[in-house]
């Protein structure tokens, strides 16, 4: 019988696509502002069985309120969804990651 992944490697699985997500969507300000993850939400829908795939996903609207907010305030929060399945492409994962994004002080 095969084993579950263990939950540690799940969690670095979405972790690291949150992680391509945010940047992704400040990556052409990645020199002038500073991500830092604040907080992680994940609910188990199911056992993961086998190879799994992780997608984070930042939308289009939550983009353009953060750049203007952040060009505003200085300083902003975004919230990255995330869903991980398995090969049978079973969703064992949802959740979302809070990042808080601020520009860097001008030395």
């Amino acid at each position: 019988m095969e084993r579950p992944p263990h939950d540690a490697k799940l969690i670095s699985f979405v972790s690291r696509d949150s992680d391509g997500a945010a940047i992704s969507a400040i990556a052409d300000l990645i020199a002038e502002a500073t991500p830092l993850a604040r907080g992680v939400e994940l609910n188990y829908k199911a056992t993961a069985r086998g190879d799994c795939t992780a997608e984070g996903v930042v939308s289009g609207e939550e983009i353009a309120r953060m750049r203007l907010e952040l060009a505003e305030a200085g300083k902003t929060n975004v919230d990255v969804a995330l869903t991980l399945t398995d090969e049978t492409d079973t969703t064992a994962i949802e959740g979302m990651v809070r990042w808080h994004v601020r520009l860097n002080k001008k030395s």
